[in-house]
């Protein structure tokens, strides 16, 4: 016996025809006895994917639970953006996501590419490169660059807001 998503039945049926003394039944998850607990398939798109891996060290989600993915690799993406802007780290950070794609596993290495990506975009609105504030300002010039270390006070207040908003 095993278990297979209700979209997959159809698919399932057109493997299963070469055999013809098979016998194949199908149970709703509702139909099984409630000792049997209902695997969780998590269905996320490539962005998404890779974090997978650290919801699962969390615990993976019951069957009839909403799958936390979405949310955490937003929220860690951000937060790993906002703490570690810089515009050119967060190349080194992708470059290294894309350079350990095949001695390591996908999904750390993607993991780095997305949050190297963050650490990029948070580094051009705080106008740093490597460290060098003033630098992107001064090839871009732009009214978007926001430096944390003149506004101490707008960043304190951000981070409070995002808590908040990140508890909700």
């Amino acid at each position: 016996s095993s278990w297979i998503p209700e979209g997959f039945m159809d698919k399932m049926d057109h493997a299963l025809q070469k055999p013809p003394d098979m016998l194949v039944a199908y149970k709703k998850s509702s139909e099984v006895s409630l000792n049997i607990p209902v695997p969780t398939f998590l269905k996320n798109n490539a962005f998404f994917k890779p974090f997978e891996m650290l919801v699962n060290m969390y615990g993976v989600p019951s069957y009839n639970e909403s799958d936390p993915t979405m949310f955490f690799g937003l929220a860690y993406v951000l937060l790993f953006g906002a703490m570690f802007g810089d515009l050119g780290q967060g190349m080194v950070i992708v470059l290294a996501g894309i350079l350990m794609r095949k001695k390591v596993s996908a999904e750390f290495s993607g993991i780095l590419t997305r949050i190297g990506i963050g650490s990029m975009i948070f580094g051009i609105i705080y106008d740093s490169f490597f460290g060098y504030e003033n630098v992107i300002s001064s090839i871009l010039p732009l009214p978007i660059y926001l430096r944390p270390m003149e506004n101490i006070n707008t960043m304190l207040i951000a981070s409070i807001v995002l808590g908040v908003i990140l508890v909700f």
